[in-house]
């Protein structure tokens, strides 16, 4: 009966410690999550392009001057 109390005791324990494992590594996920979207949100910046498109203007020369398409 002493054995089987002490055997009990060990278990709980050893829940205990695997609970609160189980717990520090959901808030190392958590927290790694929160860096991946932050990163992924400062790689969108870069990841868009750099040229503008503009409908409507005339194109008549392969290489003109932005002036001369100001005009």
């Amino acid at each position: 009966m002493f054995d089987q109390q002490k055997e009990l005791s060990s278990l709980k324990e050893q829940l205990n410690s695997k609970e609160k494992d189980i717990d520090t590594i959901k808030q190392n996920n958590q927290s790694t999550i929160q860096t991946f979207e932050a990163s992924i949100n400062d790689l969108e910046k870069y990841g868009r392009r750099n040229t503008v498109r503009i409908s409507g203007l005339s194109f008549e020369e392969e290489n003109q001057s932005s002036m001369a398409a100001a005009e």
